[in-house]
């Protein structure tokens, strides 16, 4: 998914998404359906094969966990 986004992404575009920081899997309240997070180090690792720059990760006030990319 990370690489279709990066593919419509003019140079420059930007990026944001959430997800655990950590490696995990759950199911999701509002789908019903199984989720996943690689976990922070494995999506920096997509993010750079997809031609993207991470420029920050961030949590906010709802422990929600960041990634701001930007398309080289």
């Amino acid at each position: 998914m990370i690489q279709k986004a990066a593919d419509h992404l003019r140079t420059g575009g930007k990026l944001l998404f959430t997800a655990p920081r950590v490696k995990t899997e759950w199911k999701d309240v509002l789908t019903g359906e199984q989720s996943v997070s690689l976990g922070a180090e494995r999506y920096k690792t997509v993010l750079s094969e997809a031609g993207l720059s991470l420029l920050a990760e961030f949590e906010d006030e709802g422990g929600n966990y960041y990634f701001d990319a930007v398309k080289e």
